[in-house]
């Protein structure tokens, strides 16, 4: 029972990753996108720029960290867990992507 409520956060949390992920790429789009558009208003270039900023050192963090605990965890050989559906590199040299089986 305890396992398979473990089983679950992680699963939520991997989702998670995924979603805070997107919504840093997204939010460094939308600085883009205002950048663009307010080409002649010096401040709202500023908070554009600002909002590009931030969504880039939050996708750099949030990917290092993602790099962090799996070294961590290759070093220690834990067992590696991805959820079901999402896309991980293979590691066994294929160079290909595999989804949906654990490794």
């Amino acid at each position: 029972m305890f396992s398979n409520l473990l089983d679950e956060v992680v699963n939520i949390i991997g989702y998670a990753i995924v979603l805070l992920i997107a919504i840093a790429v997204l939010v460094f789009i939308i600085g883009i996108l205002k950048y663009i558009a307010r080409g002649d208003e010096e401040e709202e270039r500023k908070k554009a720029k600002n909002l590009m900023i931030y969504g880039i050192i939050s996708l750099f963090v949030m990917v290092s960290v993602w790099g962090l605990v799996n070294i961590l965890a290759e070093t220690f050989e834990l067992e590696n867990q991805y959820p079901d559906d999402i896309p991980y590199l293979d590691r066994s040299g294929s160079g290909s992507m595999d989804e949906g089986t654990s490794g």
